[in-house]
């Protein structure tokens, strides 16, 4: 796995998700770090939505955007998983814009440079998280999952969340 010798996972799971699938997926991930395939696994907890109007919740705008940047830069697409919704409140006549989060996504790096990010979609072609693992499991170099990752990238990792 040629340039993939250091992955490091980020692993976002919205809050409240039922835990069949994406408890198999996480168990799958530790599998694959406990084996050293994946040297660092740290498992975050997001919320299911952002409210884009208010600076409540910073930190998680502050990840979707190194998260959409990296898209930007491969020529790939996050959204979705990721959308901005509108809602509008028929009290106050007001408006008010959230992100949508996804329930399950992975930030993949290797020396601390963001390489991946899962699921995304390029040329019409949609990864999903359980292709990076299906791709770890069989021993695979994950840039030959999807021409949008390559390791040792210069876009920076996310913060990871307190």
């Amino acid at each position: 796995m040629d340039g993939w010798e250091h992955i490091e996972i980020d692993c976002y799971v919205r809050a409240g998700t039922r835990p069949e699938p994406v408890n198999e997926l996480v168990a799958r991930l530790r599998n694959l770090a406990g084996t050293g395939t994946v040297a660092e696994l740290t498992v975050h907890s997001w919320p299911s939505t952002v409210d884009l109007d208010t600076d409540v919740n910073d930190r998680y705008l502050d990840i979707y955007e190194q998260l959409d940047q990296w898209a930007a830069s491969h020529d790939a697409q996050i959204q979705p998983p990721f959308s901005v919704r509108h809602i509008d409140s028929s009290i106050t006549g007001e408006t008010r814009r959230e992100l949508v989060m996804p329930v399950l996504c992975l930030a993949l790096s290797t020396s601390r440079e963001l390489t991946g990010v899962f699921p995304h979609t390029v040329a019409g072609d949609t990864y999903a998280p359980h292709d990076v693992v299906d791709t770890l499991e069989a021993g695979d170099a994950l840039d030959t999952l999807s021409h949008a990752i390559r390791p040792h990238h210069t876009t920076r990792t996310p913060k990871p969340l307190p």
